[in-house]
């Protein structure tokens, strides 16, 4: 009966080891699955993070194309054709205002002295190229007093005015790229580049 029972014994600690092994094993695997479950899972969540997000640098990049505007400038345009290609871009919406800045920043005052007084409407055009010399050079001090005194509101506006003044720029022939908003001071410092 000893050895029945010894045998009882072996067979009921047999029968929990196996039941412990069973159970552990079932468990390892079942915590290998939710692993594997959790990475798959973690898997697709960055899938779908990375596709929302090129998503959204598509939408940001169309944006910024939407922002800017491509115009041809052609050789020959005049300060009209240019503000009506302009205006019609949206680009502007002032086509006089423009006209007046333009014409502002591209004048050459020391060839307008000379002409004026070829023809007659003055008499020493040097003085006026004078002043002009006389200004620019002081103008951080001319815009001051100018402000102060209130005949200008705009200083920034103002100073880039003056210093084209004297800069004889020209209009660049070609393809422009113009960020739409831009003022018409920008406008013109891209047509001159």
């Amino acid at each position: 009966m000893k050895k029945y029972n010894n045998i009882q014994k072996i067979i009921i600690f047999t029968l929990c080891i196996g039941f412990s092994i069973g159970l552990i094993t079932s468990s390892l695997i079942n915590i290998s699955f939710n692993k594997t479950k959790k990475t798959s899972s973690l898997d697709n969540n960055k899938k779908i993070e990375k596709e929302e997000i090129i998503q959204e640098t598509s939408v940001v990049e169309k944006k910024i194309e939407d922002e800017y505007v491509n115009i041809n400038i052609k050789n020959g345009y005049t300060c009209n054709e240019i503000a009506e290609l302009l205006y019609e871009k949206e680009l502007i919406h002032n086509k006089e205002d423009f006209k007046i800045i333009y014409n502002l920043m591209l004048l050459d005052i020391y060839e307008a002295g000379n002409s004026l007084t070829k023809k007659g409407i003055i008499s020493k055009g040097w003085k006026i190229n004078t002043l002009s010399k006389i200004i620019i050079s002081k103008k951080s001090q001319v815009i001051d007093i100018l402000y102060k005194d209130g005949l200008i509101d705009d200083e920034y506006g103002f100073n880039i005015i003056l210093s084209s003044i004297n800069s004889n720029k020209k209009v660049i022939y070609g393809e422009k790229k113009i960020k739409k908003g831009s003022s018409n001071i920008e406008i013109i410092e891209i047509l001159t580049k």
